[in-house]
């Protein structure tokens, strides 16, 4: 994960991501990258549509100590392509999507694991990510072979 985000460079070698040579277009790369850690990044104190919507405006970019940063009309940070009002929208969506709308005012310290994980796969989802990189999706939940097919399928439905 870390060659593929430009957190790392190459030492030798490249790889594509979407038709962009992670040399060259890292920038490019991020913008529609998602990303579903292995351990538990979220913040306590936000509940999972906040969550969404953090991350539906704030691109991965930010977080790995990039310059790439826009204002929309409101002053708010704009870098995975979501204004305010549609950020919104597509947190509703999302947590539908992911199976957590009947849960998407409650704060993440509050979810059971496999809620956790969840949300994870749907901060990775938000803001139509064209690449999503999964590093064990499941882990820390128990999860039936149901639940497994249904992310399955949502990430299809994606395709």
């Amino acid at each position: 994960m870390p060659l593929f985000t430009g957190l790392y460079s190459c030492t030798s070698g490249t790889a594509i991501v979407n038709g962009y040579d992670i040399n060259t277009s890292i920038e490019k790369i991020r913008g529609k990258l998602g990303l579903c850690p292995q351990h538990n990044m979220l913040f306590p104190i936000l509940t999972v549509r906040e969550h969404l919507f953090f991350f539906g405006m704030v691109c991965v970019s930010m977080f790995l100590f990039s310059p790439l940063v826009v204002f929309d009309k409101i002053g708010l940070f704009q870098l995975k392509g979501l204004g305010y009002k549609e950020a919104l929208s597509q947190a509703d969506v999302v947590a539908d999507q992911v199976m957590l709308g009947e849960k998407k005012n409650k704060k993440s310290s509050t979810l059971s694991g496999g809620m956790k994980r969840k949300l994870h796969l749907g901060i990775s989802l938000i803001g139509e990510s064209s690449v999503v990189l999964l590093d064990e999706p499941t882990s820390g939940s128990q999860i039936s072979v149901g639940t497994k097919n249904t992310k399955i399928n949502l990430l299809l439905s994606k395709l």
